[in-house]
């Protein structure tokens, strides 16, 4: 036994046309809901925390360059001592690597300029 539901037949274009004269358009109107009352304005905790955010961005990328270049330069020096290794790392590959990291020798330069810009706007306020 089936059962089938009887289907309505396709709307016509005219009942398409014209507003819907079911809806009141006096109820269509949008109000805004009230603004709802704060309590307290939200208060910082940590006076310091943009310089402790500064600091912490900061002092990665400097330890990375530092320890990039230490790197760098003490596989030029090893190079030298090691008899084995005096063809693998030579002057123009020292200037090579040099110019590699100065990238990021920018990006440290940027980071400590703006850290002490701004200590130096914060001091003169």
């Amino acid at each position: 036994m089936s059962t089938s539901i009887p289907e309505d037949p396709p709307p016509t274009p005219a009942e398409f046309e014209g507003p819907d004269p079911a809806v009141d358009p006096d109820d269509l109107t949008f109000t805004e809901d009230d603004v709802p009352e704060t309590a307290e304005p939200f208060e910082v905790k940590n006076k310091n925390h943009p310089d402790t955010v500064r600091r912490a961005l900061a002092l990665p990328i400097l330890w990375f360059l530092l320890a990039t270049y230490a790197v760098t330069i003490g596989a030029f020096i090893a190079s030298r001592f090691i008899p084995q290794t005096r063809s693998l790392f030579g002057t123009d590959d020292l200037t090579a690597a040099i110019a590699a990291i100065s990238g990021l020798q920018g990006l440290a330069a940027a980071v400590v300029g703006f850290y002490f810009g701004v200590k130096q706007e914060e001091s003169k306020r």
